[in-house]
């Protein structure tokens, strides 16, 4: 009697802590920062370019990378972040959860962004920009 009240108190415990990880995509996108992995960030390079850089350029670029990091805050703001200066906007996620809309103020000017969601989860967020067009999908990391 005791092993069986054993097994059921721990499959209760089980199940109760599945039941709290997130695992709607709006949640699971604002739960966090995000930074573009070294080859994503890279991949933006031109192949033009990406051939003659030198292993400073490189190191330079990769010291970039790890300062970039993406916040989507629950309320539709979103901050990004590149060398400690912060940049505002908003963002949206559709109700199918596949394109998300980010609107980034710039000094004089706003860009509008639309992604492809190709992947959400509690530690990847990987998108693909549909507008303008962009060969490579850009792979995020959680950082927090």
């Amino acid at each position: 009697m005791i092993r069986y009240l054993h097994s059921l108190i721990t499959l209760l415990i089980i199940f109760t802590l599945n039941a709290c990880q997130k695992t709607n995509p709006r949640e699971l996108l604002t739960s966090t920062k995000w930074r573009p992995t070294i080859a994503s960030h890279l991949a933006f390079v031109p192949a033009r370019f990406r051939s003659q850089m030198t292993s400073r350029d490189r190191t330079k670029l990769v010291k970039e990378a790890k300062s970039i990091s993406w916040q989507f805050k629950p309320n539709g703001v979103y901050e990004w972040f590149r060398s400690g200066k912060k940049h505002i906007g908003s963002w949206q996620l559709s109700d199918d959860y596949k394109t998300l809309k980010i609107k980034e103020k710039a000094r004089y000017k706003t860009f509008d962004k639309v992604y492809e969601v190709k992947k959400i989860s509690s530690t990847s967020l990987i998108l693909k920009l549909t507008s303008p067009p962009m060969q490579f999908p850009l792979e995020l990391k959680a950082i927090e």
